[in-house]
């Protein structure tokens, strides 16, 4: 049961300074959110600036670029930034209250775990990118599986996103990766062994200084602008608060004070306005206005402060949007991917929302990434499991309990304690098992997966733990008497002599022998020269009571009188005495006191008594182990005045807590658990995951239970079920749009388009087995318009767009607008141009657009394109120079019994699906599946299966749960059909007779040929001619690579070849991204496979595939030096 609420009152009055904090709002509410966040130019602008706070953009940009809508990416992003806020923001907590403060402090550990700090040694690096890559796969796995609606699953999956992002970035800006010339081009996750041959460090700042290893730099408030609200801040920095010795407190304190703790100037280097930069200097690249510092600190000059920013900012940003892709690549399972496109396109919710995913404590999504050792032991990556637990407390009378609740499991060592504040002092301490609590805790890691689950209720022995803690009271007390001392002279001005302090403890075996009636006593104040008084009073219990099990009374103590023994020798020329007293009753069961202030009296002299007349009580002493203390001050007052008298009462009073509190708060807590140790629990569920060294994170309930009441010393075991979903990072570079043919001199053989961080190029047949450069430019090339911009530009689709030019042309989204290019010689060339912002054919591009597919969507022979805004899909096309909008439906217009919705309806794949010679889209969302054909101008739906209609695949269309497309011809029949996966079958829908038919279809974990069917991870694409048409579509699965096919009412694989084996002196890996599938060298069209080794053609004839052209990583093709690491192929 929980704590009565006889003892519970006690804590009442501590409370109230949180209360006060609670209540108090900052004048400036700009300068309560925006203080202490440092990933920005300039620390007191609003949050929502993206081009100031950095870990923001970074992450909204990398979300654009990879496909997320503009809300999703905000919400997303907000949690990114808000990581800092919550770990370094006193001023943001209190705004939110007591609640949120509690959060921020129990959150601390984690967040502290999630800056890529304190590492000294590569190997904690490897494991803590280990970590953050398992934790956010793991942790959206968990928000898929919550049985809460979709809006809520969606928040938790963009916190756990947005807050993973943020180690990732700080990587580059707090590490010395960026020091070595030869890093500077590459990710940590590229295929390197550059990191295992140099130490690779990361600044100090939460840990103590480590020789050899740079801080990473600290910041604080700057005095005026700590001032814009006293009040809060004297909350905040009170001595009783637990917040006392943040560090904006000991500058709020040393602004007082008017002493300097830091420097505006650091290097000459000046710290914006509102800062001031704490010793000593660090190596942190946050923004421009430290990273001069940070380049000294690191040794280079401050001239090249500016390219390391710049450096680290550009390898952030990739590595964010190489994250976000890869859990796209990743959440490849239907009902992982349909959740995943929710995730990246549904509106945001409100920021209470954004909130409540730190602020409740049975969700905190974060933890997945901050749990285990930090920082982690010097050794190699290696499996890692974890267990996540909920635990329901009963909501009925006495169902909570106060005792120390311990988990442990059998692949793991020791037992882990589960409170969310477990050093928290008593005003901030958060009860973990009140009636009603909804809990969530992960411990780990553990070297396996762990089969049994162990709690043990701890509650406390009242016997010699309480003894010795009593033993500790009475000390602590004594040791508070005679520190006080003459502390507070200062307080009153020297115009009060202080006489003498001194103390009377009962302890428990004397309580026991006083009678009913009362007992007398005397305490001596024996201040020399400054005068010897006695206080004269009675003890008495006042009533005796039960406490749970635990026996207790409650105690008066009544003073009676001052007895001036001997005045003192001389006061300010004086003869008379004018004492005042302080008196405080200290029960060692509480956290409160009664005290009172006496007097002054006047002409008080020797032999002469004072009456008191006041009565101090005690409630809730335990009998057997209760300690009472009576503790007096006594003073001599000449001219200090009302205030200075009230001064010295509250300062002492104050004083004496503090320095008793400790030894106060352990006999409470012990005493707590003893009495509410009984536990009720309504529900306990067990989620266990674990990352594995090649990338495999697994996730599911192991366990759910109703345990009921659990018993002080009770321990109990349950078994944990093995019930994983599995994913894998596969891949690093973001995907690219598949560009389906690509000639761009004509002569008949296609092109491979590749882009890096250096510029873009075209590659082609070298007429002997290899590859060579047709057309390069670098970054900040200009072709007409567009200025080449690897880092923005995004390419796709091809085709024959402007039909007065005779080769095969691509589009450009890039910041300046949209392009349609093509290559020239030894270059490229711009042939039409739409600018940012144009409105000629109402459609604003850039990054903000989406690309679909191209094909011949309004007239034969002539290819146009898709792209969508929020507001519209358009279809457009080229003519002599001019970009024309071909046809156009806004958002929310009747297509035919389907409403368009750009945001979330998704253009899945375009072909020749009726036979007609011209080509149609699909469309996928929420309504179902549909196609739709550009008739005079105008989308109108031809096709249509709507939800709950039957597929003919065994289940009926749920579009929530179904993966659709591309389209191809898997039966050589000239017409093409569309290839959707739900959770159980691939299917093959064809249309007959203006309807859609499933024609062929592969069971999941069925075997078809060489190939074992997995709908989870089976990919397919590229589509060309490779073997029996012009629209045949190439397989990739765990096992397996080949050509697949419809061989009557079954799909299949031929021209098979197994994962991990060599053929042609080349390895397929299950990291191998295929794409192409273009007739490159003048044949049947190839497919190009890109992995570590580097890329290899592969064409599919006979019974299997063969290498036709290879360039080894490294290797140069013409002018270009293939590094798969970087360079992305289409």
């Amino acid at each position: 049961m929980s704590l009565p609420l006889s003892v519970r009152a006690v804590l009442t009055s501590a409370r109230t300074v949180l209360r006060h904090v609670a209540a108090v709002q900052l004048p400036l509410h700009v300068a309560a959110v925006s203080l202490l966040r440092f990933g920005g130019e300039d620390p007191l602008l609003e949050a929502d600036d993206l081009e100031n706070w950095h870990h923001r953009r970074l992450s909204f940009e990398a979300a654009r670029a990879s496909g997320w809508a503009e809300d999703a990416a905000m919400e997303m992003s907000w949690h990114t930034d808000y990581v800092d806020s919550y770990l370094y923001n006193p001023l943001w907590w209190f705004q939110g209250g007591l609640d949120r403060v509690k959060t921020a402090l129990s959150l601390a550990p984690t967040l502290t775990k999630i800056h890529f700090d304190d590492l000294t040694d590569v190997r904690q690096i490897e494991v803590m990118w280990h970590r953050y890559r398992g934790g956010l796969l793991a942790g959206v796995l968990w928000a898929a599986d919550l049985p809460l609606p979709l809006p809520a699953r969606v928040a938790a999956a963009r916190h756990v996103v947005g807050v993973a992002l943020h180690p990732v970035q700080d990587f580059y800006s707090h590490s010395s990766w960026v020091d070595d010339p030869s890093r500077r081009g590459l990710l940590w996750t590229d295929p390197h062994e550059l990191a295992r041959d140099h130490p690779i460090y990361t600044g100090n700042y939460e840990l103590s200084p480590v020789t050899g290893i740079a801080h990473h730099g600290r910041f604080a408030p700057e005095c005026t602008v700590l001032r814009m609200d006293p009040g809060l801040l004297e909350v905040l920095c009170h001595p009783v608060s637990p917040l006392t010795k943040n560090a904006v407190c000991d500058m709020y304190r040393a602004c007082q004070d008017g002493v300097a703790l830091g420097s505006t100037t650091v290097y000459g280097v000046p710290v914006p306005a509102g800062l001031v930069y704490l010793a000593p200097p660090g190596i942190a690249l946050d923004s421009r206005w430290v990273a001069p510092i940070g380049a000294q600190q690191r040794g280079f000059p401050q001239a090249d402060a500016e390219m390391l920013f710049t450096t680290a900012l550009r390898l952030a940003g990739r590595q964010s949007a190489e994250i976000l892709c890869g859990l796209t690549r990743a959440l490849v399972a239907p009902e992982l991917a349909t959740f995943w496109q929710h995730v990246r396109s549904d509106p945001a919710g409100d920021e209470e929302t954004w909130q409540a995913e730190f602020e409740d404590f049975d969700r905190q999504g974060v933890r997945f990434l901050g749990t285990g050792e930090y920082p982690p032991k010097p050794a190699p990556v290696a499996e890692e499991w974890y267990v996540r637990l909920r635990l329901v407390t009963a909501d009925e009378s006495g169902a909570g309990t106060d005792a120390d609740i311990y988990a442990s499991v059998d692949s793991g060592p020791g037992e882990h304690l589960l409170d969310n504040m477990p050093d928290a002092g008593p005003l901030l301490a958060y009860d973990d098992f009140e009636k009603g609590d909804d809990q969530v805790f992960h411990i780990g890691p553990f070297d396996s997966f762990p089969s049994e689950l162990v709690l043990r209720n701890a509650d406390a022995d009242l016997g010699d733990v309480l003894e010795a803690l009593g033993r500790t009271f009475v000390n602590a007390v004594r040791d508070a008497v005679y520190a006080i001392g003459d502390l507070l002279l200062s307080l009153i001005g020297g115009h009060a002599d202080h006489v003498a302090t001194e103390h009377r403890v009962w302890t428990p075996a004397q309580l026991a022998g006083l009678t009913g009636s009362g007992s007398p006593f005397s305490v001596d104040l024996n201040g020399g020269g400054e005068g010897h008084y006695r206080v004269h009073g009675t003890i008495r219990r006042s009533r005796r009571h039960q406490l749970g099990h635990v026996q207790v009374s409650d105690w008066e103590v009544r003073l009676d009188a001052l007895e001036a023994v001997e005045e003192s020798d001389w006061d300010r020329g004086s003869d008379s005495d004018e004492p005042f007293l302080i008196a405080m009753l200290v029960n060692q069961a509480s956290r409160t006191a009664d005290h009172h202030l006496f007097g002054p009296w006047s002409d008080v002299d020797t032999g002469e008594r004072r009456g008191l007349g006041r009565t101090v009580r005690a409630t809730g002493v335990p009998d057997r182990h209760g300690h009472l203390t009576l503790a007096l001050q006594l003073w001599e007052s000449d001219d200090e005045g009302g205030p200075g008298r009230r001064n010295a009462y509250q300062e002492f009073i104050k004083e004496f807590q503090e320095r008793t509190a400790p030894a106060r708060d352990g006999f409470l807590d012990t005493l707590g658990r003893s009495l509410g140790s009984a536990w009720t629990v309504e529900r306990l569920e067990a989620h266990t995951y674990g990352f594995s060294p090649d990338g495999t994170v697994r996730y599911g309930r192991s366990l759910d239970v109703r345990p009921g009441t659990i018993e002080g010393g009770e321990t109990r075991r349950w078994r944990l079920g093995v019930n994983h979903e599995s994913v894998s990072w596969t891949g690093r570079a973001c995907p690219r749009d598949e560009l389906r043919r690509l000639d761009t001199d004509g002569d008949g053989a296609g092109e491979i388009l590749v882009s890096s961080p250096w510029g873009v190029g075209l590659l082609g047949d070298d007429g002997n087995a290899g590859l060579t450069s047709r057309s390069m430019a670098p970054n900040g090339t200009a072709f007409g318009a567009w200025t080449v911009d690897t880092s923005a530009d995004r390419f796709g689709p091809s085709g024959r767009f402007d039909p007065t030019v005779p080769v095969d042309q691509v589009w450009v989204r890039g910041p300046a607008g949209l392009s349609v290019v093509t290559g020239d010689g030894p270059g490229f060339a711009e042939l039409a141009h739409l600018p940012e912002g144009a409105e000629r054919v109402e459609l604003v591009p850039g990054r903000e657009l989406r690309a679909g597919p191209g094909g011949w969507l309004v007239e034969a022979q002539r290819d146009d394109a898709v792209f969508l805004t929020d507001d519209a899909l358009s279809v457009l096309g080229a003519d002599g120079g001019r970009v024309l909008l071909r046809a156009r439906a806004v958002a929310g217009e009747d297509l035919g019994g389907w409403t368009l919705d750009p945001r979330a309806d998704r253009v899945v794949a375009a072909g020749d699906l009726d036979g007609d010679g011209l080509d149609e889209l699909v469309l996928h969302g929420a309504q179902g599946l549909a196609m739709v054909k550009v008739v005079d101008g105008v989308l109108r739906v031809v096709a249509r299966l709507h939800p709950g209609q039957d597929l003919g695949l065994g289940d009926p269309l749920d579009p929530e749960l179904v993966r659709v497309g591309p389209a191809a011809d898997l039966r050589a029949s000239g017409r093409l059909g569309v290839l959707v996966t739900t959770p159980a079958v691939h299917g093959f829908l064809e249309l007959e007779d203006g309807r859609w038919r499933s024609t062929a279809y592969a069971n999941h974990d069925t075997r078809a040929g060489d190939w074992v069917v997995d709908v989870r991870a089976d990919r397919f694409g590229p589509v060309g001619p490779l073997r029996r048409s012009d629209h045949d579509l190439w397989l990739s699965s765990p096992t397996t690579i080949g050509v697949l096919v419809a061989d009557g009412y079954h799909l299949t694989a031929e021209c098979c070849h197994p994962v991990g084996e060599m053929f042609d002196d080349w390895t397929p890996t299950p990291d191998t991204r295929y794409g192409v599938g273009r007739a490159v060298q003048g044949r049947e069209g190839l497919v190009l496979a890109v992995n570590d080794w580097g890329v290899v053609l592969i064409e599919a004839r006979d019974d299997r595939p063969h290498v036709v052209a290879r360039v080894a990583q490294a290797r140069w093709a013409g002018g270009w030096v293939v590094d798969t690491r970087v360079n992305a192929f289409q």
